[in-house]
Parts: C-alpha cells; sequence; structure tokens
C-alpha cells in the first residue's frame, strides 16, 4: 500500500546501476518499509518518501507545504556508508525550527507547526562509515508522516 505514494528520484539513468548500487537501494527500500510501518502504527499517514544520493559536504533541500492542524514525524535513513544523517527543518524566513541532534543514520524530526507555510527540509551527511570517502555518493531517504494534532 505505502509503494503508492513513493518517489524515488534517481540521478543515474535506469540501467546504469551496478550490481552493487542495485543491492545498496534494494536494502534502503528494505529499511524504508520498516520505518513507514512503524509510522504508521504510531498514527501517522504517510504523506512524502524521497529517495536519493549525497555526498559528504552537499546539502540536500526541498520544499514542502506544512499545516499547523497537523504533527510532523519527518524521519531519515542513510544508506550504505552513512553513519550520522542529519535533517533541519527550515522556515521560510531561513529559521530553524528543528534539527536532528543524535548522532545515528536515522533522523527524527517532530513538529507542530504554529503556521501553515513552505518548509524547507535539508539532509546533510555528517559522518561516514570506516572505509568511505567523502566524495562517494551515498543513497539516502526521507518520510514524512502526518496526523491531526491533538491540540
Amino acid at each position: 500500500l505505502w509503494f503508492c505514494c513513493l518517489s524515488i528520484f534517481l540521478i543515474s539513468p535506469i540501467g546504469s546501476f551496478s550490481q552493487d548500487l542495485e543491492e545498496e537501494l534494494e536494502g534502503l527500500l528494505g529499511r524504508i518499509e520498516v520505518l513507514v510501518e512503524t509510522m504508521h502504527k504510531q498514527g501517522y499517514t504517510i504523506v512524502h518518501i524521497e529517495v536519493d544520493k549525497l555526498e559528504k559536504g552537499q546539502y540536500y533541500t526541498a520544499s514542502r507545504k506544512l499545516y499547523n492542524i497537523n504533527d510532523y514525524a519527518i524521519m531519515g535513513i542513510g544508506g550504505v556508508g552513512i553513519a550520522d544523517l542529519d535533517l533541519e527543518l527550515i522556515d521560510e524566513g531561513n529559521n530553524l525550527i528543528d534539527r536532528d541532534d543524535s548522532d545515528d543514520n536515522i533522523p527524527v524530526l517532530q513538529v507542530t507547526p504554529k503556521w501553515d507555510g513552505k518548509f524547507y527540509i535539508k539532509a546533510s551527511v555528517h559522518l561516514l562509515e570506516d572505509g568511505y570517502k567523502a566524495s562517494d555518493e551515498f543513497f539516502f531517504c526521507w518520510i514524512i508522516g502526518f496526523k491531526r494534532s491533538s491540540e
């Protein structure tokens, strides 16, 4: 059921993936499925899943409209090679609303916006696993879920 909302944006053309990259992506998709099921059990409706590639030192930013009547969970997953993936939520005035401070590759943001508006989700690779180079590209994803605010 959740596959119908999966948006995958890949930089490499279809058919040019090596066997290792295909296995890496399949592993990430399996982790996404587990996280989506967990979020669903917590009462969240999944509204967006995004998968892409990122190098250490780069930022990946996308905008989403969020509504103040909802509680949001924005969760990320760092793929193979990513030891610490960070997420930030920024408003239209470039003010930091929330950031993940954990030192792992599953960042979690939980927020209830004070207003309706456009917000930016920014992902970055903070730390790599041993044996990986900063110039390598790594798969990551983020998942956005919401539920009606209890206020």
